[in-house]
């Protein structure tokens, strides 16, 4: 008579402990298909606290979503940066063309029109070029040499392009003091001037 009962409390109490073990696998799978759904990287598998096998694999999911959450947001960031400094050499561009064919240019003008395109034409060039090498970027590695550069023939010449953008009515002018050299890259110090003198542009401030 006791057996069955027994055997009755034995499978019972086996469904309920393994249920209870089970827990956890579930929802680490209920929460790992809802972020595959909802591509939200910042949510977190929580079984509560502990330090067994479980619990480190839990650990070791969340860790995986954190870098994953990072890869993502560092190449959302690389697009937004990319297409504003883009923006800018654009502008520049469409600025000189309007200029050009407002009316009939002298020779003379036609030729600073087409030297400032092609400046910002190389602009562009680099930055694309840039964007084809992020991955090489991501991992840390070094393209950028150091060299003397005249920095105040850089300023003069990038705030010289600027000035051609007129935002917000706004009017670029600049006075350079001349002989100074910086030992850097080039053209990340002309991107910094552009995006620094675009952000005034953008933002409606004087610089």
């Amino acid at each position: 008579i006791l057996l069955p009962v027994l055997v009755l409390i034995a499978s019972i109490g086996g469904y309920l402990l393994t249920r209870r073990m089970l827990r956890p696998i579930q929802k680490i799978s209920e929460t790992a298909q809802q972020i595959g759904k909802e591509n939200d990287l910042k949510k977190r598998i929580d079984i509560g606290t502990g330090d067994d096998e479980l619990h480190q694999l839990t650990k070791s999911f969340n860790d995986m979503f954190e870098k994953l959450e990072e890869a993502f947001e560092a190449e959302r960031q690389f697009t937004s940066d990319a297409s504003h400094e883009l923006r800018t050499p654009m502008s520049v561009i469409t600025s000189q063309c309007e200029f050009i064919l407002e009316m009939p240019r002298s020779a003379e003008e036609y030729e600073d029109a087409l030297r400032v395109i092609q400046r910002q034409s190389r602009k562009m060039t680099g930055l694309i070029n840039d964007m084809l090498d992020f991955t090489r970027l991501e991992n840390g590695t070094d393209r950028y040499s150091r060299e003397e550069v005249d920095m105040s023939e850089l300023v003069s010449s990038v705030c010289s392009d600027m000035a051609l953008i007129k935002e917000n009515g706004i009017s670029l002018e600049f006075d350079v003091e001349s002989g100074v050299h910086f030992n850097g890259n080039r053209e990340l110090l002309s991107r910094l001037l552009m995006n620094l003198i675009s952000n005034a542009y953008r933002y409606g401030k004087e610089n």
